[in-house]
């Protein structure tokens, strides 16, 4: 009949491991060593892959998250763009542009047609979020950091990415509400006046 260990967890005692390896014959504690080193590299290799993962997710959300409010202001300047023209229209301060050119044009179209040149959100006519994006990706395939930092530049790719894609989805949600109201109630305010 084979007798189990004790399977009562103890604190490890490393004096009382070494006087009790140092009892075994060379080769068992060399086989002890050999075990050993083994388990406690599979651990540390396996804290240094969680670790990296938890790094890469934290630069993802960072990159979103910074990449967001960068967006946010810039659509804040847009809107406030936006709405100062509208204003300069109906006072007559715009030569060649009346209230009736714009009554019938949602922000988008009014930006696109008489703002463009001057869209906070753009940059040389792209998007500052695609281009980070593409910035980003760039330097995720053609690495320049070496191998130790590649992980962490594909995550800030993958977050710009998200950053991007997830404005330029809520970007045509809106201008397509926005365009079934003015359709619908003739100025996009919802009284059609």
């Amino acid at each position: 009949m084979k007798i189990l260990p004790n399977t009562k967890m103890t604190k490890y005692n490393p004096d009382k491991f070494r006087s009790e390896v140092a009892m075994l014959n060379p080769s068992d504690a060399a086989d002890v060593a050999t075990n050993w080193r083994g388990k406690y590299a599979a651990v540390k290799n396996e804290m240094a892959k969680q670790t990296e993962k938890f790094i890469n997710v934290g630069v993802t959300g960072g990159t979103a998250l910074v990449m967001g409010w960068f967006s946010g202001r810039d659509m804040y300047n847009k809107k406030a763009l936006i709405e100062d023209y509208k204003a300069d229209v109906l006072r007559g301060e715009v030569e060649g542009v009346t209230a009736a050119d714009i009554s019938d044009l949602t922000d988008a179209e009014i930006l696109d047609k008489y703002l463009s040149d001057e869209d906070p959100t753009k940059l040389f006519g792209i998007p500052k979020t695609l281009l980070a994006t593409i910035v980003l990706g760039g330097l995720a395939v053609w690495k320049p950091f070496g191998k130790n930092y590649d992980p962490f530049v594909e995550s800030a790719a993958i977050g710009a990415l998200a950053t991007w894609a997830s404005g330029f989805g809520a970007g045509l949600g809106y201008q397509n509400a926005e365009r079934a109201s003015v359709e619908e109630n003739g100025n996009g305010n919802g009284n059609g006046a």
